[in-house]
């Protein structure tokens, strides 16, 4: 589950494919804001799975299991990463270019910072729902449907995270071909 979900966020990390920065430093943290969107859809994603590990039959496999998809997410993200940076093109685009990619960079921001309050939220209103569970007459239960209710707040964020930033993807690459990239160039 964790890896369907980071692997569906890795589409931010597509960022190799889509248009060419002013610079390549422009380019370099285009790419780690794509990755720090990547890195918080894939924790999102494992708060997600530990809590649906909760009321799982093997509590103890389910989370060896979902920290086995974090460890090969990151390492797509890694991977990612890497070839975003390698794409960098030393040689600056059309001033055009470079106002797509500015555009898209603080998109980029804005849904990494939405994706991290939106996490940051669902754990501590889960925390504090778990904890008025002490006082219910079944706690047990509370605690199970209190944990189901922040895994799917959870796996909540993190969609919204992917669709945001494929929506920041497609914002660029328009606005990248109403420039006139010659033949692509600048966006595949």
């Amino acid at each position: 589950m964790v890896r369907r979900l980071v692997i569906a966020a890795l589409v931010l990390v597509g960022l190799s494919t889509w248009v060419a920065p002013a610079t390549a430093d422009d380019c370099r943290l285009t790419c780690v804001g794509a990755k720090k969107v990547c890195v918080t859809a894939g924790l999102q994603a494992l708060s997600a799975c530990r809590q649906d590990c909760i009321a799982a039959g093997s509590p103890a496999d389910c989370r060896a299991a979902c920290r086995a998809d974090l460890a090969a997410a990151r390492a797509t993200c890694k991977t990612a990463l890497a070839d975003c940076r390698a794409a960098c093109q030393p040689q600056p685009p059309p001033p055009c270019q470079g106002s797509c990619v500015a555009q898209g960079r603080a998109c980029l921001k804005t849904v990494s910072d939405t994706a991290t309050s939106c996490g940051t939220t669902c754990l501590s209103d889960g925390h504090d729902a778990a904890a008025a569970c002490r006082t219910d007459p079944q706690p047990l239960l509370c605690v199970f449907r209190v944990a189901g209710q922040t895994g799917s707040c959870l796996r909540g964020c993190a969609q919204t995270a992917k669709s945001g930033a494929q929506q920041c993807i497609d914002d660029a690459q328009s606005c990248a071909r109403v420039c006139g990239s010659p033949s692509g160039a600048f966006v595949d």
